[in-house]
């Protein structure tokens, strides 16, 4: 008997929340963005294409001097070098515990300076600002991180140091636009944030959690056709998550109510 009770109080208890959920502006679906924060991977580092040194597997030293004095010019794989071990020192920052996020930045922002056309510095900088929830410079970067990828041919196809997979700017872009959407969403840009989560899941159509954040931009700008056909696809790619199913029974119940 008691089991039956209690099987009752949640059905009670979901139908409500729909109820409850359907009843408020959009605005005010408290949680939601909380819930599919996106987590940001740190960018890639670059394996050497000769036969490394003991010496070259490790990171450049904080004291060393990668930027060329006034009237001298190393040479380009130096140079390479040197960025790729600022990335590293930038992503081994970040990953401390607890985090080391002025290393990083400064890590970074050399890398940057070594090669401005390079997109993975600023993305450095975006997952930074972004850990410490300074979304509007964390946007401004990711969005300077798209415009050098654009206009870069050097990343098409790579090997990246420990790991095996062979990642480029193609590859990773999808993701990238989803960093960015991402800090939009924070700032209620939702407009923009719908952009480029549609750029995310244009690129990686398999990425269920993109596709939920689409459809809760869309939503949130009061577009409840186009959210639901999102968060429907969310939901047919990861079918046990409850949040999805929630989010599609607002957006299907706020068009109803619209038509």
């Amino acid at each position: 008997m008691l089991i039956k009770v209690l099987g009752i109080l949640l059905v009670l208890s979901s139908s409500l929340f729909c109820v409850w959920a359907s009843l408020l502006p959009p605005q005010d679906i408290t949680g939601a963005a909380k819930i599919f924060i996106v987590h940001t991977k740190n960018p890639a580092v670059r394996q050497r294409p000769t036969t490394a040194t003991a010496k070259h597997d490790k990171p450049a030293s904080t004291n060393a001097e990668p930027v060329p004095r006034e009237g001298t010019q190393p040479p380009v794989s130096d140079m390479n070098d040197a960025l790729e071990d600022a990335l590293a020192l930038g992503n081994t920052a970040r990953d401390a515990d607890p985090p080391r996020y002025e290393d990083a930045e400064i890590a970074y922002r050399l890398a940057a300076k070594l090669n401005p056309k390079d997109p993975r510095p600023y993305i450095g900088l975006g997952n930074i600002w972004s850990d410490q929830k300074r979304y509007a410079e964390a946007s401004r970067i990711y969005k300077q991180a798209l415009t050098a990828m654009a206009s870069d041919s050097s990343g098409r196809k790579w090997t990246v140091r420990g790991q095996s997979a062979s990642p480029g700017w193609d590859d990773q872009s999808a993701e990238w636009h989803a960093y960015l959407g991402n800090t939009l969403l924070q700032t209620k840009d939702f407009a923009a944030a719908g952009i480029e989560f549609q750029n995310a899941t244009e690129r990686n159509p398999t990425n269920d959690q993109w596709h939920v954040l689409l459809g809760y931009s869309l939503l949130q700008q009061g577009r409840f056709g186009e959210a639901s056909r999102s968060l429907k696809e969310a939901s047919r790619l990861k079918p046990g998550k409850a949040e999805y199913r929630q989010l599609l029974q607002l957006a299907n119940n706020r068009k109803k109510a619209s038509d």
